[in-house]
C-alpha cells in the first residue's frame, strides 16, 4: 500500500527539509519496530520529532510538486453556504473541505497529504466530476 510518506519523504529530501541521514535513521527506527501489539511509528511523525521537519514547509513543498495552491485552514471561519456546497458524505469520503468562494468558484481543500495515499489521486477526479455534474466551478487546494 502506498502511503503519504512514500510521496512526501522524497520531496522533503529533494527540497532539503531533511537529510539523507535523517531519513535513513527514521526508516531504521521503523524497521526495528518489533512490537506486534502496536503499530510501527509513522515516518513523517518521526521526521518531525527527531529531525525537526517543519510539517507546514513539507505541506507547501508537496503542494508545489503537485502544482496545487496550499492553505492553512486552522481557525479559518467558513461561511455556512460554503460548508453546505458539498454533501457531508462526499466531504467525509474524499476528505475534501470547501473553505471559500472566489468569483463563483468553490475553493476546496484536500486534507493534508491524504490525497497522496492509496487511492488519493482519485479524490481529484471524483471532486472534479461531481462539481461538473452540479454545473459548478471548483479549485482544489492542499490543506494543513
Amino acid at each position: 500500500m502506498t502511503t503519504a510518506a512514500d510521496y512526501a519523504a522524497p520531496i522533503a529530501l529533494k527540497r532539503g527539509l531533511v537529510s539523507a541521514a535523517q531519513l535513513e535513521a527514521a526508516q531504521q527506527r521503523i524497521a526495528a519496530h518489533t512490537d506486534l501489539t502496536t503499530p510501527a511509528p509513522d515516518l513523517l511523525d518521526l521526521l518531525v520529532a527527531d529531525a525537526g521537519l517543519d510539517r507546514a514547509a513539507l505541506e507547501r513543498a508537496v503542494a508545489e510538486e503537485f502544482g496545487m495552491p496550499w492553505v492553512a485552514l486552522g481557525a479559518r471561519e467558513i461561511a455556512p453556504d460554503v460548508r453546505a456546497a458539498l454533501p457531508r458524505s462526499f466531504i467525509v469520503e474524499h476528505t475534501a473541505i470547501p473553505f471559500a468562494r472566489e468569483q463563483g468558484t468553490l475553493l476546496v481543500a484536500l486534507a493534508s497529504l491524504t490525497l497522496l495515499a492509496g487511492c488519493g489521486p482519485r479524490n481529484h477526479q471524483d471532486l472534479l466530476d461531481w462539481m461538473a455534474e452540479q454545473g459548478k466551478g471548483v479549485a482544489q487546494w492542499l490543506a494543513l
